[in-house]
């Protein structure tokens, strides 16, 4: 019997429901999919979601009900009066700190088609673990698609 691999999913929770607005009319993105999925691919050890719970407090609410998901508060900053999400750069940071301490994780994967993921990717890479990227297909990001390809589920 092959030993089940161990997995931590990532989801920039922001950049899956603006996606997910172009084609469906549904109130939430259905994270369970994604649960479900990852599930069927091994032992789900790490399901953190991302996001501006201010923001999103229905949303938060209704992901809570899922269970077996954690919530990461990361508030939008105003830089310049701009509003700037610090999303993607604390997702790398955790993944980052999680590759270091967390060993046994065999797969990572990230719902989001951002560049900005990919020198933290790479070093998933080089630690020989594996790497599975969803994104909608319209907002992956070229050099994800180009380095990762075919560990890309696109919607």
């Amino acid at each position: 019997m092959m030993d089940q691999q161990i997995i931590g999913v990532f989801v920039d929770y922001h950049n899956l429901m603006i996606s997910l607005r172009k084609y469906f009319t549904l109130p939430y993105p259905d994270i369970s999919l994604v649960k479900n999925y990852a599930g069927r691919l091994g032992r789900v050890a790490i399901f953190q979601v991302y996001g501006d719970w201010k923001l999103f407090n229905k949303h938060r609410r209704y992901l809570k009900t899922l269970g077996g998901i954690k919530l990461i508060n990361e508030p939008h900053m105003k830089i310049n009066g701009k509003r700037c999400e610090m999303v993607d750069m604390r997702i790398a940071f955790d993944i980052g700190v999680i590759l270091e301490r967390s060993p046994e994780i065999d797969l990572f994967i990230l719902v989001s088609g951002d560049n900005h993921f990919l020198p933290v990717l790479k070093q998933i890479r080089i630690r020989g673990k594996k790497v599975l990227i969803i994104a909608e297909q319209n907002s992956l990001s070229y050099h994800l698609k180009k380095k990762f390809t075919p560990h890309i589920f696109t919607y």
